[in-house]
């Protein structure tokens, strides 16, 4: 299958691998160099993405297709013409021409944490990422017809955003539990082309493996609010806690003050409307430490 737009370039070398286009300085990369690269697709979707994601035996890369409407899907083995650009972030592909070869095989990712994704060093590339779920809701993109679901990681002690494109209603409710992403590293961006925050996109929920389910909420054991944080064998909770305290007041937003017999918290609440000071609470969630105050 092939796909094909008018522009060209006029340069005579040819770059022949993805790592040569991602190692290319900005300012070069905008002389639109000619590229002809063979790989497997990443990561694509026509309704939520105006690229492909593409990785070759060297390196990943993203590529744009201005406009172009390719036959092509997750795993198809592709030939890519086109010319490079600098990108929003790192060096990019500009697609002239791609021909589908047919089903291929997807790399095996790279395990890394969110930490390493914040380097910015894996862009592009088909990884691995384990950690523990903290949410997970539909998304919309402006414009665009189709959700994804925009999944929250803690990876580590560091949080990462994971995205997936194909998703059925059980992976919604995989909040706490922990579980193995594969899927491709993006980013957010800044005009300066900075990398605000990693992100991992994940063509479908298939790639998302449940290795430890979320304890059951009812079952989890009510602990006081001044044992959170202290020092343990275990370390600190990575998973939610269960606490139970007083509500004391409302504040901006959905934010609620709570004590109980030992220690007092902050916590960020939803559909807590009709709650009044005084009323006894039964709380489950996050905990985490901001700015020297203790949240949930």
């Amino acid at each position: 299958m092939l796909a094909e737009s008018q522009s060209g370039s006029s340069a005579e070398i040819t770059l022949t691998n993805a790592a040569l286009v991602h190692a290319l300085p900005a300012e070069v990369a905008d002389q639109r160099l000619p590229v002809r690269l063979e790989g497997v697709v990443t990561h694509y979707h026509p309704l939520l993405s105006d690229g492909i994601c593409f990785q070759d035996s060297t390196d990943g890369i993203y590529v744009s297709l201005r406009g172009l409407k390719p036959e092509v899907s997750v795993g198809d083995r592709v030939v890519i013409e086109g010319e490079t650009g600098s990108g929003d972030y790192a060096p990019i592909v500009q697609l002239r021409r791609l021909e589908n070869l047919g089903r291929g095989v997807l790399p095996e990712p790279e395990r890394v944490t969110a930490a390493a994704l914040a380097t910015g060093r894996y862009d592009s590339r088909r990884v691995e990422v384990r950690g523990i779920v903290r949410s997970a809701v539909p998304a919309f993109r402006t414009s665009k017809a189709q959700a994804h679901l925009a999944m929250e990681l803690r990876s580590d002690g560091t949080d990462l955003l994971v995205r997936v494109t194909e998703y059925g209603p059980a992976t919604t409710n995989l909040v706490d539990a922990e579980v193995i992403v594969r899927g491709t590293a993006a980013g957010v961006f800044s005009w300066q082309r900075q990398l605000l925050a990693p992100i991992v996109v994940a063509a479908s929920d298939a790639e998302v493996k449940v290795v430890r389910p979320a304890r059951p909420v009812e079952t989890l054991p009510v602990v006081t609010i001044r044992s959170l944080f202290h020092y343990s064998p275990e370390g600190f909770p990575q998973h939610r806690v269960r606490v139970r305290g007083h509500l004391l007041g409302r504040h901006a937003g959905q934010r609620l003050t709570v004590r109980d017999a030992t220690s007092g918290l902050f916590v960020e609440a939803t559909g807590s409307g009709d709650l009044l000071p005084g009323d006894e609470l039964d709380l489950v969630g996050f905990p985490e430490m901001r700015e020297h105050s203790l949240w949930l």
